[in-house]
């Protein structure tokens, strides 16, 4: 167990080192970029992302999982998967192409069909990822997978900020950035991988594979209809203008959690996975994982939310100003969505796949509806009724996982401290920004105001956090 500890905190190691050297650059590119171009590029690239990260989700996310449950290399699983993936993949990927017209008709923007059919043809390069991908996952050898992710990650930010700059080519600096991620992840993995796996029609015995990877599937289709959904329904209601700011909003306030989970998805699962026999030693590594992540994220994103409008102003541009109230609103719910994330990581490591999708099927519900009955009536209304049909949705999936793994409600007592102390900390950052913002002797400019919120937020819960769990943290890292 402890070899597993080392082999975990070492992941956790090399993935954070090599994603914060990176992702440093990559903020800075993004922000860059963001106040570039103009709220609609950002509403046809949402538009378009979504069949695409769609199709490569059917034909990659389950698929990949099912070869990291194997737990071993062999040439007959992954020529079945890769199989798999490639023709479900270039299936997917034609139906767009047949109906890029039609989605561009129901937009109401023709510039959609060409970026249609631009993303269609690098789409197929993500099945060949899919292989060398899970054998680094499932030997947890974090550290190179970590290097890929992050060199095609900072090749694609490159991109981004040529042609957006130089070129002033709007959407097309976002497409042509996914085209050179994915040729540089798929060169990378396979590279670094070695992962030997070639086209297959015999698909005989592959029942258990191809159930294990359709459960996933499945759940992962509800997830992304239901986390994507308000791009699609708000760029019909709204158009794609305020479906850019919309993205934008949510692109800015999750940037830390997408960056965070990443990392922890890959760690997460095959940890889980390894230890699925050992149902108390599973619970007790999630229990360490929950107290970790919340100690970090609610802070961290409470602090985002309480200077939500300076950021869109310093670093976005006031073209962007209806996004500050947006990530405010987004940046609160964050911690529990990292919370939700993980737990979906112990349900899957542990072979429930079913009982996710079922979670994943009552969230859907909740969303999907509270977005028709709040889209037609504006942007914050929207986000709003989001808000808080998520809200409720999480508190159902919590009460379902404690019932599923027979834990007490006391297992997440550890997410109330953070929690508090960080809303404290939201409340009091708001009332000094109200305050300052309302004398006339001195008018502060927003950078100003950004700066005076962070030193006050860390001064305020820093010293609480490092007294309460700094022996704890401390003592997780050690071998």
């Amino acid at each position: 167990m402890s070899n597993l500890k080392s082999q975990v905190m070492g992941g956790l190691a090399w993935s954070v080192i090599s994603k914060f050297v990176t992702q440093v650059f990559s903020w800075v590119s993004t922000f860059f970029v963001i106040r570039l171009l103009t709220p609609e590029d950002y509403g046809v690239m949402a538009i378009a992302a979504v069949f695409f990260m769609l199709v490569t989700m059917f034909a990659t996310g389950g698929f990949s999982s099912a070869v990291v449950n194997e737990q071993k290399r062999c040439s007959r699983t992954s020529n079945l998967i890769f199989s798999l993936s490639l023709i479900v993949n270039v299936m997917l990927t034609a139906i767009i192409v047949l109906s890029a017209s039609f989605i561009a008709d129901w937009y109401n923007n023709e510039d959609l069909v060409v970026v249609l059919w631009t993303m269609a043809a690098i789409n197929p390069v993500n099945s060949f990822i899919v292989i060398p991908a899970a054998h680094l996952q499932m030997e947890m050898r974090f550290k190179e997978k970590a290097v890929v992710e992050s060199v095609a990650g900072v090749l694609g930010a490159i991109t981004a900020i040529a042609l957006a700059y130089h070129l002033d080519t709007g959407y097309w600096a976002l497409v042509y950035s996914t085209v050179v991620m994915t040729i540089a992840r798929g060169i990378g993995f396979n590279v670094i991988a070695k992962s030997k796996y070639r086209l297959t029609l015999n698909f005989k015995g592959a029942k258990e594979l191809f159930t294990f990877a359709l459960h996933l599937q499945m759940g992962g289709f509800v997830w992304f209809f239901y986390t994507r959904a308000d791009t699609v329904i708000l760029g019909k209601f709204l158009g794609l203008e305020k479906t850019g700011i919309y993205n934008v909003a949510n692109e800015v306030a999750s940037i830390p959690m997408n960056k965070v989970m990443m990392i922890m998805n890959d760690v997460a699962f095959a940890a889980f996975n390894k230890i699925k026999s050992d149902s108390k030693a599973a619970k007790e590594y999630l229990e360490k994982a929950l107290r970790l992540m919340a100690v970090v994220a609610f802070p961290v994103f409470y602090g985002i939310s309480s200077i939500s409008n300076e950021i869109v102003y310093v670093l976005l541009g006031e073209k962007w100003a209806e996004a500050g109230p947006i990530i405010a609103l987004f940046a609160v719910l964050i911690p529990f969505r990292m919370i939700n994330i993980l737990l979906n990581n112990f349900i899957t490591g542990m072979g429930e796949t079913k009982f996710g999708f079922h979670n994943a099927l009552i969230t859907a519900f909740f969303l999907i509806s509270a977005l028709l009955i709040g889209g037609p009536h504006g942007l914050m209304v929207a986000a709003i009724s989001w808000a808080s049909s998520y809200a409720v949705a999480l508190a159902i999936m919590y009460w379902r996982f404690l019932r599923k793994f027979e834990l007490k409600v006391s297992y997440l007592s550890v997410l109330v401290l953070p929690f508090i102390t960080s809303a404290i900390m939201l409340v009091g950052l708001n009332t000094v920004g109200s305050l300052l913002a309302s004398q006339t002797a001195y008018v502060l400019a927003h950078w100003e105001m950004m700066i005076i919120k962070i030193v006050i937020g860390a001064s305020m819960l820093g010293p609480i956090l490092i007294r309460i769990y700094g022996q704890e943290i401390r003592a997780l890292f050690k071998k």
